[in-house]
């Protein structure tokens, strides 16, 4: 999915804040990688987002069920405010970009 097609051009950087990046980052975080941003790509794509693994994957299935989950559950999903500058947040973070 791209997000503003147009505003962010293939082969550049730099197109969101540090503080947009830890956003995207956390998000990525959420979905184990089965969500990849298109700005880690060795061409970057900033606004590209897309889901880096195969039809089938079993972790596919599983983030899915992980975030149908948060509709049910009081203090998950979206809306939510976290803290994504905790230390654990920014690990869990870091080991997909």
């Amino acid at each position: 999915m791209a997000i503003r097609p147009g505003s962010y051009p293939p082969g550049a950087r730099g197109g969101f804040t540090a503080g947009r990046q830890l956003i995207i980052r956390d998000i990525i975080a959420d979905t184990e990688g089965v969500v990849r941003w298109g700005g880690d790509d060795r061409r970057p794509s900033e606004g590209l987002f897309y889901v880096a693994v195969r039809p089938g994957d079993p972790r596919l299935a599983r983030v899915a069920a992980k975030i149908r989950s948060w509709e049910e559950t009081p203090g998950r999903g979206a809306g939510v405010l976290v803290d994504m500058t905790q230390p654990s947040r920014k690990r869990r973070a870091a080991r997909y970009a």
